[in-house]
């Protein structure tokens, strides 16, 4: 288990490392000493919930039932308890998380740079590029909604940021929170108005065949179609823009290093706790009925502008209570020894994130997918659950055997070799223990 990052001595060059000659070292793998453990807790937290958020809807394939299957959700039992759930309070939060520390990690990095006299632009350019790499044959292959893609994207543009000052960073992010569920809001609006079908995810159960198929072939094609269709839509004008924003708002948070240093910024955190929670929870709730029961399908169209009402639910819902969430877990894990030892549970999958994130992938293609136990609208939300709590289980314990005995998970070496053009120790070395003297 990684320790909590020293507390860093005060004065001159206070970050700066240096070899045994004296010089600065270039940039380099961070070590277990100098990793942040809040950060892999929130990050492991996060990646249960994407894994969650990505079976209850899309890999269990109940998107393409819709609308029809919306009658099922009208009626009480576990599985509508359940869809609603996670709906209200996992669905956008846990990859607003995720984005969240994507942008607090960049900051960190753009320091730990800077510190060590390293060229960061070539540096993070070329990390970006290997991920945008990573993400195609995975979207392609496997998962359509791979975030990969976008994050190396998003990562590139923060690149242009990367002087601004703070304030000019955080009218940037709410500007675009502001602009983009506006204008896709308005844009559900006019469609509606002109009786025209918003150019979302499709709702076709071709697809649902496609994914179905035990035919791989059918499968990457299938994986294609939809890439096109959401590249060219939904994700240029709301996923792109919104995630710019959140990873704004990490990127001023690690700028201050408020993670670094909870303790300084205790009250801030409650601040952010309640109103996240206070917040987030009732608006969550509401655009959860808004989304599947409290409007029927005929108040769409006789109140367009609900449209635009739907679309500031959606985002105010992500943000507080993500918000209300890194807050909540943050004290938690520095207050309360015991929350911090059950916390700690998930550091290990935090610092394997990209690992697991694959691999989620490919157990649930395989359990749900044709070309595997094809479970895909077989099974309800309350089995996806489960099915996801124990994907999620093995991964923990996966991570903590893992991570006893390697410095990193097997991605993550992959990463690190490919960025920084040379091999990097994987294996962690076995203690010798001294035999003891005889008398």
């Amino acid at each position: 288990m990684d320790q909590q990052l020293q507390e860093r001595s005060r004065g001159h060059g206070r970050n700066r490392v240096s070899d045994a000659s004296g010089a600065p070292d270039s940039i380099r793998p961070v070590r277990a000493a100098e990793r942040i453990v809040t950060l892999d807790i929130l990050r492991g937290i996060a990646l249960l919930g994407v894994l969650i958020a990505n079976v209850y809807l899309w890999f269990n394939g109940l998107y393409f039932l819709f609308p029809e299957y919306g009658e099922e959700l009208m009626r009480f039992s576990l599985d509508s308890v359940v869809f609603h759930g996670i709906t209200a309070f996992v669905e956008g939060k846990a990859i607003t998380t995720f984005s969240f520390l994507f942008g607090l990690g960049f900051a960190l990095q753009m320091t730990r740079a800077k510190a060590k006299s390293g060229d960061f632009v070539p540096f993070f350019s070329r990390r970006m590029a290997i991920l945008f790499l990573i993400g195609v044959p995975h979207a392609v292959l496997l998962w359509y909604g791979d975030i990969l893609m976008a994050y190396a994207l998003i990562g590139f543009l923060l690149l242009l940021f990367r002087k601004a000052a703070d304030r000019t960073l955080l009218v940037c992010a709410v500007g675009l929170l502001v602009v983009v569920p506006l204008a896709f809001g308005l844009l559900g609006w006019w469609l509606t108005v002109a009786g025209a079908e918003p150019p979302w995810l499709p709702q076709d159960i071709a697809y649902l065949e496609g994914f179905r198929s035990s035919d791989v072939a059918t499968l990457v094609a299938t994986n294609i179609s939809v890439l096109v269709h959401d590249w060219t839509g939904a994700w240029i004008l709301h996923v792109l823009p919104t995630y710019l924003a959140i990873f704004l708002i990490g990127f001023v948070v690690g700028r201050r290093r408020i993670f670094e240093n909870v303790e300084a910024h205790h009250a801030s955190f409650r601040r952010v706790r309640a109103w996240g929670l206070g917040v987030g929870v009732p608006v969550s709730i509401a655009y959860a009925l808004m989304s599947w029961v409290a409007v029927p399908p005929e108040a769409w169209e006789a109140m367009p502008w609900l449209a635009v009402v739907f679309e500031f639910a959606f985002m105010a819902s992500m943000l507080f209570l993500a918000a209300g969430y890194i807050a909540t877990a943050t004290l938690l894990a520095h207050d309360h020894e015991r929350w911090k030892r059950v916390l700690s549970i998930f550091a290990p999958v935090g610092r394997m994130a990209l690992t697991n994130y694959i691999t989620q992938s490919v157990v649930c293609v395989l359990i749900f997918y044709g070309i595997g136990l094809g479970l895909m609208a077989q099974v309800g939300p309350a089995a996806a659950l489960l099915i996801s709590l124990a994907v999620f289980g093995v991964q923990i314990l996966w991570s903590h055997w893992w991570l006893a005995h390697f410095r990193f998970g097997p991605l993550e070496w992959l990463w690190r070799v490919a960025t920084y053009g040379k091999l990097q120790p994987m294996r962690i070395p076995t203690a010798v223990q001294p035999t003891a003297a005889g008398p």
